[in-house]
């Protein structure tokens, strides 16, 4: 089971630090909507990416996964990244809660459609992710509603072409190999490594 979980954090990670080269990349290019990208430490960037890929991943257990599977996947891939992270582990875990209670909260707002419900959970990521750039901290509030945070609109504007143009590729891309995988058994880890670097090659 441990070789599976790591078969799927690694995948993750690949995405993640994909993405993050891709928002760097990004960044350089919008030097005056962010002008502090020279001093800027993406940790909390990282953090924001991994909160949204980890709760999506989640959402995927929940949809083609045994249950007894989802909290243990769940907690080997946050514990695996929290030792990355130059972020303290209470701060971690508080803002990761916040992050799952947020995201999930979209997802089962029965006001809204499915297309709805995934462009507010883009806007919501997108959201954080600005803040972590633009304040180089994790927005956090108290309570069951989530403020706005303070965040200029060409800030938002271009965190979302940058998402289109650089993060969006790879994540498509992460979620057609780790579908490929959990919905070939109901129980992933049940299938043999060769057969799931095969469902992978098949994939690439």
């Amino acid at each position: 089971m441990q070789q599976h979980f790591g078969l799927i954090n690694e995948l993750l990670n690949m995405a993640l630090n994909e993405m993050l080269e891709g928002l760097r990349e990004g960044l350089q290019r919008s030097k005056a909507i962010f002008p502090k990208k020279d001093k800027m430490n993406l940790v909390y960037a990282r953090f924001e990416i991994f909160a949204y890929l980890l709760f999506s991943l989640d959402y995927f257990m929940v949809m083609c996964q045994e249950q007894k599977l989802r909290k243990p996947l769940f907690n080997f891939i946050a514990d695996n990244m929290l030792q990355t992270l130059d972020i303290e582990r209470r701060l971690f875990n508080n803002t990761l809660n916040i992050r799952m209670q947020e995201y999930v909260g979209i997802k089962t707002d029965g006001r809204l459609t499915a297309e709805e419900k995934n462009e507010k959970l883009l806007g919501g990521f997108l959201g954080n992710l600005t803040y972590s750039v633009s304040e180089q901290s994790l927005f956090q509030w108290e309570g069951s509603i989530k403020p706005l945070p303070f965040l200029g609109a060409n800030e938002v504007l271009q965190m979302h072409i940058i998402f289109r143009a650089e993060l969006m590729p790879v994540e498509l891309k992460l979620w057609e190999m780790v579908k490929s995988i959990l919905t070939a058994n109901s129980d992933f880890t049940r299938l043999s490594i060769q057969k799931i670097n095969s469902i992978l090659g098949s994939v690439k």
